[in-house]
C-alpha cells in the first residue's frame, strides 16, 4: 500500500472517530465547553479529510474505500440497524444509516473516476432526476397518494440528482477548457443572483435567500469531488441534537404546607413551550423518563408565582393539552375521533401518564390554593395544524371556514371543562387566560413569510377564539385576564412589529430538539415544536401583564364575579341539553352541525387535522409545479453547479499546468 493510500485511509478513520465523538457528546445536558471543544476538533479533522480528498481530485484521482472494506461496512450497518429493530438500542439506527451514507459517498466517488463512463451519463441522470421530481410534485399536488409522492420525490432529489451533479461535474471538468469554465462560473453567479432577487420579490421575505443559499452550498459540496456534503449534513444533525441542561425544580414549586398557592392549568401557552430550558423530566421523548409537557422555569405562571401574592406554584399545565386533558377524569365514553393524549401528554411522572391535570391536583394534599389560572382551548381549535398550514406555501386563509365554523365545538368542550374546574375549586378565584395576539398587521415583514391575508386570518382567528373563551368563562363567573390579548402588542413583541429590532416575543420558526435517544434527538420531526410559541421575552411580558391585571383587582379577589342573566340562561340551556347525552352522542350532533370537519386528533378524514395536512401537502406540490418553486429550485441548483464546475475546472487546469 503506497503512502498516499495509507494517508487517505488514515484521514477517513480519524474523521469517522471524530464524528462518532461529536454525535456522542451532542446530547442534552452535556456541558457546553465539551460540545464546543469536540465540535472544533471535528471541524479540524473534517477539514483535513476534505482537503486531502480535494488535493487528490486535482490530479484526477481519489482514494476510495476498497471493495472488501466496503462490504464489511455494509454488514456492520445492517447489523446496527437490526439491533435497533430488535433491541431498540439508542444510536444503533443512526450509526447504521450514517455508515450507509458514508459508504455510498465513497461508491459514488469510485464511480465518478471510473474510466469509460458514457459521455452523456450525467445528462441522462439529470433528465431522470428532473422527471422524477416533477412527477413526485404532481402526485403531491393532484392526488392523495402521500407515500407514492414521497418515494418518487426522494428518488429524484435524494438519489438521482446528487448522482447527476457529481458525475456531470466530473465529466464536465475533464472536458471543458479554462476560458469556457470561467464563463460557466460567471453565468452561474448571474443565475444565482437573479433567482435570489426574484425569489425575494415574489415571496416578500428574505427567508427565501437562506433556503436558496443552503441549497447552493450543498450543490457546490456535491460537485467538489469530495464528501464535503457529508461533513455539512452531519454537522447540522449533530447541532440539532444539543439541548440545554434541564432545570431542577426550585423551592416555589414545592407546595406542601403552603397557604397561597397559584395553580396553573392548561396547555403550552401556560407551560412555557417555546423557551430554551425546561424542567427536568418534562422534555423527554422516552416515556419511561418523563413526558413532553415542556414546563419551563421562564413560563409566565412561574414568574408570576414569585410575586408576594403567592407562596408556591402547582404547575400542572402541559404542552399539547386539550380541554379533555384537564377534566377530573378521562371521559368514559369519548368521541371516536378524539385521542385523549398524544405522546407524553399530560404525564407528570411516568407512572401517572394516563392522569388528567385535575386528577393530579385532586391527589395532592397539604396546601391551600389562592388562585387558579387556566389557558386551554387552542389545541381544541387546531392551533398546531393551523400553524403547519400557514408555515406551508399557499395562503392558509383559504381554509379559514374549516376552523371558524368549528368554534362551536370548542365552546362545548370549554363548557365541560369549566364545569369541572368550577366544581374542583369552590371558593377559589379562577382566572381564565386568553391567548395573546401574535402578529402586528403591518405592511412588509421580513420576520415571517406570510401574506397580509394570512396575517389577518391568524389575527382574526385568535380574536374569535378569545371571544369564545371569554363568553364561556362569563357563564361561570370566572375572572378573565383580558389584558393578556395585548400582552405582546403592548410591549412591541408581536411578530412583524418593527420596533422590536427583529427580536419578537414569539418564535415564528423555533428549532429545538428533544431529550431522549439518538433516534429521537436527530429526528427532524422533533425539531419544530417551539414554533409559533412565546419565547422568554414573550413570557416575561405575559407575566407583567398578569401581575398588572391582578394589581387592579379588589383584594381579596372574590372567587367569582357576578353572572349576567343572559350568561346564566345560556349556560343552563347548554348544560341541560347535554346532561342526558353521552359524549359520543354529543360529538355526533356536533359533527352534524359542523359539516366541514370535526375538531379532533384522529386520522379520520372527517376531522380537521388530516384535512389541514392534506391541504398543506397539496400546497407544497402546487408551489413546486404551478408557482415556479421547481423552477427556482433547479435554477439554484444549476447556478451553483456552474459556479462549482467553473471554479474546480480552473483549479484542476492550474494544477496540471504548474511545473
Amino acid at each position: 500500500m503506497d503512502i498516499a493510500r495509507r494517508g487517505a485511509y488514515r484521514r477517513t478513520a480519524f474523521f469517522v472517530l471524530a464524528l462518532a465523538a461529536l454525535l456522542a457528546v451532542a446530547r442534552p445536558g452535556m456541558p457546553s465547553f465539551v460540545v464546543v471543544g469536540v465540535f472544533f476538533l471535528y471541524v479540524a479533522i473534517a477539514a483535513v479529510w476534505i482537503a486531502g480528498q480535494y488535493a487528490q481530485s486535482l490530479g484526477g484521482r481519489q482514494e476510495v474505500v476498497p471493495a472488501w472494506l466496503w462490504g464489511l461496512g455494509l454488514l456492520a450497518a445492517a447489523g446496527l440497524i437490526t439491533l435497533w429493530f430488535v433491541k431498540h438500542w439508542s444510536g444503533t439506527l443512526l450509526g447504521g444509516l450514517f455508515l450507509i451514507y458514508l459508504l455510498s459517498g465513497s461508491a459514488v466517488a469510485a464511480w465518478r473516476q471510473r474510466p469509460g463512463l458514457p459521455r452523456r451519463l450525467g445528462l441522462g441522470l439529470t433528465v431522470i432526476a428532473v422527471l422524477l421530481t416533477v412527477a413526485g410534485s404532481a402526485l403531491l399536488w393532484l392526488t392523495s397518494w402521500r407515500l407514492a409522492a414521497g418515494i418518487v420525490l426522494a428518488l429524484g432529489v435524494l438519489l438521482f440528482l446528487p448522482l447527476a451533479l457529481t458525475i456531470g461535474a466530473e465529466q464536465t471538468i475533464n472536458t471543458v477548457r479554462t476560458p469556457y469554465a470561467l464563463i460557466l462560473g460567471f453565468l452561474g453567479l448571474l443565475l444565482l443572483g437573479a433567482t435570489g432577487y426574484l425569489g425575494v420579490r415574489i415571496s416578500h421575505s428574505s427567508l427565501v435567500l437562506w433556503v436558496l443559499g443552503a441549497i447552493a452550498v450543498l450543490v457546490v459540496a456535491m460537485a467538489s469531488a469530495t464528501q464535503a456534503d457529508v461533513v455539512l449534513i452531519m454537522s447540522l444533525i449533530a447541532a440539532m441534537g444539543v439541548t440545554p441542561r434541564p432545570a431542577g425544580e426550585p423551592g416555589h414549586l414545592e407546595v406542601q404546607g403552603r397557604q397561597r398557592v397559584l395553580v396553573a392549568l392548561g396547555d403550552s401557552f401556560m407551560s412555557g413551550e417555546g423557551a430554551s430550558i425546561y424542567y427536568q423530566g418534562t422534555d423527554e421523548a422516552d416515556p419511561d423518563r418523563g413526558d413532553q409537557c415542556r414546563r419551563s422555569p421562564t413560563a409566565w405562571a412561574v414568574l408570576a408565582a414569585r410575586s408576594p401574592a403567592f407562596d408556591g406554584l402547582d404547575f400542572l399545565a402541559c404542552s399539547g393539552a386539550r380541554t379533555w386533558n384537564v377534566l377530573p377524569q378521562p371521559p368514559a365514553d369519548p368521541p371516536a375521533d378524539v385521542t385523549l393524549t398524544r405522546k407524553g401528554v399530560p404525564a407528570a411522572v411516568p407512572d401517572r401518564s394516563a392522569q388528567t391535570q385535575l386528577q393530579q391536583y385532586q391527589q395532592q394534599k397539604g396546601f391551600t390554593p389562592a388562585m387558579v389560572v387556566l389557558s386551554v382551548g387552542g389545541n381544541d381549535a387546531g392551533f398546531s395544524t393551523i400553524g403547519q398550514m400557514c408555515l406551508a406555501p399557499g395562503s392558509c386563509d383559504e381554509k379559514a371556514d374549516l376552523w371558524t365554523t368549528s368554534l362551536a365545538q370548542v365552546e362545548r368542550n370549554l363548557r365541560a371543562t369549566y364545569v369541572a374546574v368550577d366544581d374542583s375549586f369552590p371558593g377559589v378565584p379562577v382566572a381564565i387566560v386568553p391567548y395573546p395576539d401574535p402578529i402586528q398587521l403591518t405592511r412588509g415583514c421580513n420576520q415571517l413569510a406570510l401574506s397580509r391575508r394570512e396575517k389577518e386570518f391568524l389575527h382574526d382567528y385568535v380574536g374569535q377564539l378569545n371571544g369564545v373563551i371569554t363568553r364561556t368563562a362569563g357563564e361561570f363567573g370566572f375572572h378573565v385576564v383580558d389584558d393578556m390579548q395585548r400582552a405582546l402588542a403592548s410591549e412591541h413583541l408581536q411578530l412583524c412589529d418593527p420596533r422590536n429590532d427583529g427580536r419578537p416575543g414569539l418564535n415564528f420558526v423555533g428549532l429545538r430538539s428533544v431529550r431522549g435517544g439518538a433516534e429521537e434527538r436527530y429526528n427532524p420531526r422533533n425539531w419544530s415544536h417551539s414554533s409559533l410559541h412565546p419565547n422568554e421575552r414573550g413570557h416575561a411580558a405575559m407575566s407583567r401583564t398578569f401581575q398588572g391585571w391582578l394589581a387592579r383587582q379588589p383584594s381579596p379577589l372574590p372567587p367569582r364575579v357576578a353572572i349576567s342573566a343572559l350568561a346564566r340562561d345560556r349556560q343552563q340551556a347548554a348544560l341541560t341539553a347535554q346532561s342526558s347525552k353521552t359524549l359520543t352522542q354529543a360529538a355526533q350532533e356536533a359533527r352534524a352541525e359542523a359539516p366541514l370537519c370535526q375538531l379532533g386528533y384522529g386520522d379520520d378524514q372527517g376531522t380537521c387535522r388530516p384535512q389541514g395536512t392534506d391541504w398543506t401537502l397539496k400546497q407544497i406540490g402546487h408551489l413546486l409545479l404551478a408557482r415556479w418553486g421547481l423552477l427556482a429550485f433547479f435554477a439554484t441548483v444549476l447556478g451553483a453547479w456552474l459556479v462549482a464546475v467553473g471554479f474546480f475546472t480552473w483549479r484542476r487546469r492550474s494544477t496540471e499546468d504548474s511545473p
